[in-house]
């Protein structure tokens, strides 16, 4: 993942608040240890180094890959951690790697996992009043602020976003990494996308969320009931439940 996570909290002692924190933040790292391709020591990068060989990797790796194929084909082929430059196969606790050019890249992805890993946290720690974001780009709202009924996060050139408690957040944007080339790659042709300038969704899950957010910029719908926002050609759409992305 390699990006900056932080998180605000409110509703108990200072003290209680920052152990809960830590123990969120410390479910960040142990995500980045398992996932992340900038780590030689991570269950990607062993499974890139196995290439066709089967390898075991943790319950948790293995539950992400099975999600990872699910939104595969919900989205058409749109979010693909292999950019569509080969496949993966899982089989019980082992997974393989089959005509791959590349290794495995979960940075669609990661962020989201890793955010719902740490609500996780948060909650079994007694925490509700909390807002946790990766990167700046996905975000997940406990509870509500003490002096509002719900989290109100800008999105530059979109407007405003409500988030309730539950609620995830993952906007997308092609310059993301560069101002010149979009870091976002089409799997289905294996060229930088570049006629959406950017796409946000709202859903349960931050991983939903994270992959959704990338699917919709390389393009296509979202489907029936996703709230999303997508700016395209200076126009920007609404899908989904009204209230949700607000302009202001």
């Amino acid at each position: 993942m390699a990006t900056r996570f932080e998180l605000v909290m409110a509703g108990g002692a200072e003290r209680d608040l920052r152990a809960a924190g830590e123990e969120a933040l410390e479910e960040v790292a142990r995500v980045e240890r398992l996932i992340s391709p900038f780590r030689n020591d991570s269950q990607v990068a062993h499974l890139g180094r196995h290439g066709a060989g089967w390898v075991a990797l943790d319950p948790e790796v293995i539950a992400l890959l099975e999600l990872c194929l699910e939104l595969r084909d919900a989205t058409e082929g749109r979010f693909d951690p292999m950019l569509g430059r080969g496949r993966f196969e899982i089989e019980g606790t082992r997974a393989r790697l089959v005509d791959a050019e590349e290794s495995l890249d979960l940075g669609a992805i990661g962020k989201g996992w890793a955010i719902d890993l740490a609500v996780e946290a948060l909650r079994d720690a007694g925490v509700s009043c909390a807002l946790l974001h990766g990167g700046t780009s996905t975000v997940a709202a406990m509870g509500c602020p003490p002096d509002a009924d719900a989290w109100r996060v800008s999105v530059v050139d979109a407007g405003v976003v409500i988030l309730g408690d539950g609620a995830a957040l993952s906007v997308s944007a092609p310059h993301g990494r560069s101002r010149e080339t979009s870091h976002v790659i089409d799997p289905r042709c294996g060229e930088p996308t570049t006629e959406r300038a950017l796409a946000a969704v709202v859903s349960t899950s931050a991983a939903h969320a994270d992959a959704w957010s990338t699917a919709l910029l390389v393009g296509g719908s979202p489907p029936s009931g996703l709230a999303a926002l997508i700016v395209e050609g200076g126009r920007v759409t609404r899908h989904g439940p009204d209230g949700v992305f607000v302009s202001e």
